[in-house]
């Protein structure tokens, strides 16, 4: 995780509540990253690429000639962006 999404990450209590949900998000321990930050599954070589917009530590994943964007592109817009600390403009 981007330290950028720590914030977010540790609020999401706070808005399960706010909309009057029992259910409660335990973070795991967590790795920070940063852009270029490399790691390994198995001998697949990845890298971390910083992607804010979406959130502040949105980010994609190189594998090779392949992206894993997740929600970082939609096929016919930007999607949503009206979550704490999405930045619109970052998203265009």
């Amino acid at each position: 995780m981007h330290a950028a999404d720590l914030k977010t990450a540790r609020t999401n209590n706070f808005l399960l509540m706010a909309l009057k949900m029992q259910a409660r998000i335990v973070l795991p321990s967590l790795t920070l990253v940063d852009d270029d930050t490399e790691f390994y599954l198995g001998a697949a070589r990845l890298r971390y690429r910083h992607t804010p917009g979406h959130t502040p530590g949105s980010c994609v994943i190189e594998l090779g000639d392949n992206l894993f964007t997740g929600d970082t592109l939609f096929a016919h817009g930007v999607g949503l962006s009206k979550l704490p600390g999405e930045r619109p403009d970052e998203l265009r």
